[in-house]
């Protein structure tokens, strides 16, 4: 895989890509999590913030993700027949 980096074009590698951990529902979703409005006044603050809750809970979001579209896709694929 290529990537153009301003007027060079660098190659990546994948071959050390490593996936985060499953982290506990518990931390995720309910009673450890911290629900809280960001500072939307810092900007760098709130994007750094958002920055590493998705690699943090990266695989939580992914799998998330996936259970919502088979969900979505069987709902709709019940709906038509």
């Amino acid at each position: 895989m290529f990537v153009q980096n301003s007027s060079k074009v660098v190659a990546v590698t994948m071959d050390r890509v490593e996936f985060a951990p499953m982290r506990p529902l518990d931390d995720f979703v309910l009673q450890s999590a911290r629900f809280q409005l960001p500072n939307f006044k810092d900007p760098g603050r709130w994007a750094n913030r958002v920055t590493s809750n998705l690699l943090y809970y990266q695989t939580n979001y992914f799998i998330a993700a996936l259970v919502m579209f088979l969900i979505v896709g069987f709902v709709v694929s019940r709906l038509q027949f």
